[in-house]
């Protein structure tokens, strides 16, 4: 998954949605809140550079918050 891919599914709690729930086909979800709250976690750790690279291609340390 991608940076953006893993923060989304941390957003999804915050428009009351569980991760399951995202799994459903067919489900919008309110992507575009999401991909708002998403964006903006990122900005937050200055991560949106790396939105479309695969997580697990961070360093150890830019995957920890500091």
């Amino acid at each position: 998954m991608t940076v953006f891919d893993n923060v989304s599914i941390g957003a999804l709690g915050n428009v009351g949605h569980s991760a399951w729930q995202a799994l459903i086909p067919g489900r919008r979800l309110g992507s575009r809140k999401i991909s708002e709250l998403t964006r903006d976690a990122l900005d937050q750790v200055h991560l949106s550079a790396q939105a479309g690279e695969l997580a697990a291609n961070l360093s150890y340390g830019r995957r920890k918050y500091r």
